[in-house]
């Protein structure tokens, strides 16, 4: 079960940011993440027909930010082995799309924290905010992953 302990640990965090990750986005990377979901689409994958489009080149297909993790800092705080951990899923926002030599930063924090009595009894909802923000301090997407704790 998730402690009140737990609880109270994670809203005094927050809110506090974790350390800047910066990635590089290259070519290569884009087509391989495009290859291992089986999107084909040619805006990620075609060096002759991308760059005809509004985009003047090759793009990432939007669930690239998956492969951008942020700093794992916040996720220090010991687990209790007894402690069941269900992910309830993710929202996604896009602003900007990201094209190959951007310079992409991620930026973690716990944006919410509640609990709800369930079967089970007490959950603790943890979401956490993650940003992507290019070398041009321009946003480009936005995540919120709801993890429950009980």
């Amino acid at each position: 079960m998730a402690s009140d302990a737990k609880f109270q640990e994670l809203k005094k965090r927050l809110g506090k940011e974790t350390t800047p990750v910066t990635y590089e986005v290259e070519q290569g990377h884009i087509r391989r993440f495009a290859e291992a979901i089986g999107d084909y689409n040619p805006l990620w994958v075609d060096e002759t027909e991308a760059p005809k489009t509004p985009y003047g080149g090759i793009v990432a297909p939007p669930t690239f930010t998956r492969a951008f993790n942020p700093s794992d800092e916040d996720e220090s705080m010991p687990r209790d082995p007894s402690e069941r951990v269900l992910d309830a899923g993710s929202e996604y926002e896009y602003f900007a799309p990201i094209k190959v030599g951007d310079r992409i930063t991620v930026v973690s924090k716990i944006a919410d924290v509640y609990q709800k009595e369930g079967r089970l009894g007490m959950m603790t909802f943890e979401v956490k905010e993650v940003t992507f923000t290019n070398q041009f301090g321009q946003l480009v997407a936005k995540r919120r992953d709801t993890g429950i704790f009980y």
